[in-house]
């Protein structure tokens, strides 16, 4: 089941003397007309204080870009970085974005080294109804399990009903055990209030001795109905990574079944699943090998193919890599502002087609790549 790259291309770079030159965790909806857009976190760097969400609409399924500019600047203040701005069509046609927040004011690390506690985060929300151009500003998100629930995707399902789902962060200066929770709100409204949180995956500080967190939730609803996700499997205590795991739901992602180990191994992992119920994902792996890649399953994600395997993109810029035990957990979460690619996404574009859309580049300057792909 091979896969063909048909297009490569650069979406998105700064020009050369624009200072904000470093672009990350694109995240991507494809709307009932066709149209596609594309959010991206810009800043100085990964990690810097300054980030903002720049937008992009495709009309020819990639090809070219029209630019949106930075509509979401006014939704977070000096300091604030704002980032991961997921995207879903609801039923009316209008476009919802949920956005992670962190307050990077104060001249501190990012995570307390030694609570392992982040900076207070926000999840702002709002409503576009011209494809991406101006949006309306909706309450925050509220509902999660913990203060420090930060939004990962969104997903409508075919009732109108919205799934936010989340990963959640012990607060700053939190004493104690980081018990991280993964899961979901639920909103029958239009993103304009939400409930019904659903735990589907939780580290087990005392009975799991890897300590497992799974980080970087990806949703996708399924050619059948099944939802899935797939999560970078983090074990907290040896500071190392295990297989991807994957985790569905029958009934609406009211219930889900444990995470299960994949045969794929990275860490952010984008499922995208095509009209006749093949999925393909695309992922980032930095232990040993820098490369973004692609595979097709032919149920659901539970296995892959293994002749699929398409490399995407091979880095050869410097990167911080992933977690093989040689840092502690806070510095592994610092090093995560030398992350120089990865946290691919996609949308089908036809029967048989899939943009994939990821970052790549150095330190402090990176663009947005894409590729057309056809799968057999």
């Amino acid at each position: 089941m091979p896969i063909t790259i048909e297009r490569r291309s650069v979406v998105w770079q700064a020009a050369d003397d624009d200072p904000v030159g470093h672009a990350c965790e694109p995240r991507i909806a494809r709307l009932d007309d066709g149209g596609i857009v594309l959010a991206f976190r810009t800043g100085t760097r990964r990690e810097s204080n300054d980030g903002r969400p720049r937008l992009l609409r495709s009309e020819d399924d990639g090809a070219t870009w029209q630019d949106l500019e930075r509509p979401l600047d006014a939704f977070g203040a000096p300091g604030w970085d704002l980032r991961g701005a997921a995207l879903a069509q609801l039923r009316d046609g209008a476009l919802l974005t949920v956005i992670v927040a962190l307050d990077k004011s104060l001249d501190r690390p990012t995570y307390n080294p030694e609570t392992e506690g982040l900076v207070p985060l926000a999840n702002p929300m709002a409503l576009s109804r011209d494809r991406g151009a101006t949006w309306e500003r909706l309450a925050d998100l509220s509902g999660g399990p913990v203060p420090q629930t930060a939004s990962q995707g969104l997903l409508v399902l075919p009732d109108g009903d919205v799934l936010c789902t989340f990963e959640t962060f012990k607060q700053y200066d939190e004493r104690g055990t980081w018990r991280y929770l993964g899961g979901s709100l639920r909103s029958s409204d239009g993103g304009r209030t939400w409930g019904d949180c659903v735990i589907s995956a939780a580290s087990d500080p005392d009975g799991d001795p890897h300590d497992t967190m799974w980080w970087d939730p990806r949703i996708a609803r399924l050619g059948d109905g099944e939802l899935v996700q797939f999560c970078y499997a983090f074990r907290h205590r040896t500071r190392t990574e295990g297989p991807v795991h994957a985790l569905w739901s029958r009934d609406d992602g009211r219930t889900w079944t444990p995470p299960t180990p994949t045969t794929l191994h990275g860490q952010a992992t984008c499922p995208i699943p095509l009209a006749d119920g093949r999925l393909v994902v695309v992922q980032q792996r930095r232990a040993g090998e820098q490369t973004v890649v692609a595979h097709v399953s032919e149920d659901g994600g539970r296995t892959f193919d293994p002749a699929s395997e398409t490399r995407l993109h091979d880095h050869a810029e410097t990167t911080a890599g992933g977690a093989d035990g040689r840092l502690s957990a806070f510095d592994y979460l610092m090093s995560m502002d030398g992350f120089t690619f990865g946290h691919p996404c996609g949308v089908a574009t036809g029967p048989d087609t899939v943009l994939a859309v990821w970052y790549a580049g150095g330190v402090t300057r990176t663009s947005i790549h894409a590729a057309q792909l056809r799968i057999q």
